[in-house]
């Protein structure tokens, strides 16, 4: 029988010789058993507010991949899925959008570490900002 981890996540390189244990009436690998068991966890470390599940830890969106494994587990209800997402994109948007708004300079461990690999006069580039550093 397969991993519901591996399949959940559509992870196809653990084949049927990996070893393999039940976990709550599921099959997984050993491997898998951890993120099984915090699955499991997951009626306990989440709540459901406006449509998501955020964590009890700091309000945060449960990310997309660790939910849809909560609703193969049975422990999340699947009906919530679009609206999680979508609320997932705004958080997204919005940690994005704060960083844009500040300045990130490199810092003198950086711009060393910078010179130390790349030739001088090297610009690099912040992916996220566009921000540039002339080396």
């Amino acid at each position: 029988m397969p991993c519901l981890v591996c399949t959940t996540k559509g992870w196809h390189n653990r084949g049927p010789a990996w070893p393999t244990t039940e976990v709550a009436g599921f099959t997984v690998h050993l491997a898998c058993r951890y993120e099984a068991d915090l699955i499991l966890n997951f009626p306990t470390d989440a709540y459901l507010a406006d449509g998501a599940y955020r964590w009890h830890t700091n309000g945060s969106v449960v990310p997309d991949d660790f939910l849809r494994l909560a609703i193969a587990f049975g422990v999340a209800d699947p009906a919530y899925l679009a609206s999680h997402t979508a609320a997932l994109k705004r958080q997204s948007d919005e940690a994005i959008a704060l960083y844009r708004s500040q300045p990130h300079p490199l810092d003198a461990e950086a711009l060393a570490e910078a010179r130390a690999n790349f030739e001088p006069g090297t610009v690099l580039v912040n992916v996220i900002t566009g921000e540039r550093t002339q080396l």
